[in-house]
C-alpha cells in the first residue's frame, strides 16, 4: 500500500513512518518504477508501525524496540529499565509542577524570566526526543530528497550486508577446504560440499541458515578454545599451526558477531527475502 493508507491507518505522518524505516524498525519493500525507488507496505508493516509507535508513546527508546524485537529474551530487562527511568522522570516532573505552582505567573514578563525560575529544576533533564511530527516544515521536494537519500542509504547498507555474507561464506569454504587438505579424509569432503551449499543458501537470503552458521561459528570457537586447553598436546602442535588457529578463531568469532548484530547484514536478508 501507499504511503498516504499508510499514515491514515497507523496514524502517523510520512516523515515519522520514513523515520521509523530507516532506524530499521520496519521494511517495507523497495520498487523501482521509471527510475526511482518507492516503498511499498505490507500488513505486517503496518502492524509494525502501529507496534513501534505504541511503544514509543509508552517511553521505550528507538534502541529499546529494537533491542527488544531483535532479542525478546531481554523484554524483560527492558521493562524494568524503562520502568525505573519513567519513576525517575515522573518525580522530575512533579519537582517542575510544585515548581510551577508556586510561581508568581502574574509577575512573569517575558521567557527569560520564565526560564530562570525554572532553571533549578529542569536543568537535569534531557531535551526530548523528537519522532518528526507534523510541523516539521519541510517542503515536497527537501522530503523527496530526504526520502531519496534514505533508500541510498539503505541500499548501501544492504550491499555492505551481502560482501559480509559473501566473505563468511567463502570463509567456512576456505576452512573446510583447509581442513580437508590438512586430514585427507573423506569426511573433510562431505563437510567442504555442505559448507559450499548452506553458503549458497545464506547469499540467497535463506533466514533459518543465518542461525545454523550462528551456532556453527559458536561451536567452531569453542571447539578450538577447548583444544587449547589441552596442554598435553601442545608440544604436539607443528609452529604454522598457531596462525592458523588464531585466524580460525578469530573468523568464528567475527563472523558470529556480525551476523547477529550487523543492521547491514539484516537489511540484506529482508532485501533478498
Amino acid at each position: 500500500m501507499k504511503m498516504k493508507e499508510v499514515c491514515e491507518r497507523t496514524g502517523l505522518t510520512e516523515r515519522t513512518v520514513r523515520f521509523y524505516a530507516e532506524a530499521g524498525l520496519v521494511h517495507p519493500e523497495i520498487i523501482r518504477v521509471r527510475g526511482r525507488n518507492y516503498q511499498e507496505y505490507s500488513e505486517e508493516n503496518i502492524r509494525e508501525l502501529q507496534t513501534a509507535a505504541a511503544l514509543r508513546r509508552a517511553g521505550f527508546s528507538l534502541e529499546e524496540i529494537m533491542t527488544m524485537k531483535d532479542e525478546p529474551e531481554r523484554i524483560e530487562e527492558i521493562v524494568r529499565k524503562c520502568r525505573e527511568r519513567l519513576r525517575e522522570e515522573t518525580e522530575r516532573y512533579q519537582q517542575i509542577l510544585q515548581q510551577m505552582e508556586t510561581l508568581e505567573i502574574r509577575s512573569v514578563k517575558n521567557t527569560e524570566q520564565l526560564a530562570e525560575k525554572l532553571r533549578p529544576v529542569a536543568k537535569d533533564r534531557p531535551l526530548p526526543a523528537v519522532d518528526f511530527g507534523k510541523s516539521d516544515g519541510e517542503s515536497t521536494e527537501e522530503k523527496e530528497q530526504a526520502f531519496q537519500q534514505f533508500l541510498l542509504a539503505q541500499e548501501h547498507r544492504a550491499k555492505v550486508g551481502s560482501w559480509i555474507l559473501y566473505g563468511i561464506a567463502g570463509g567456512n569454504v576456505f576452512f573446510s577446504l583447509s581442513t580437508l587438505i590438512l586430514s585427507f579424509s573423506g569426511n573433510g569432503l562431505l563437510s567442504l560440499l555442505i559448507q559450499i551449499g548452506f553458503g549458497i543458501a545464506l547469499c540467497l537470503g535463506v533466514r533459518w541458515v543465518r542461525w545454523l552458521f550462528i551456532v556453527g561459528c559458536l561451536l567452531g570457537a569453542a571447539g578450538w578454545l577447548m583444544m587449547l586447553g589441552d596442554i598435553s598436546q601442545i608440544t604436539l602442535i607443528p609452529g604454522w599451526f598457531w596462525w592458523y588457529f588464531v585466524l580460525h578463531l578469530a573468523f568464528c568469532i567475527a563472523s558470529a558477531v556480525l551476523l547477529l548484530r550487523s543492521r547491514c547484514v539484516k537489511e540484506y536478508l529482508d532485501k533478498v527475502s
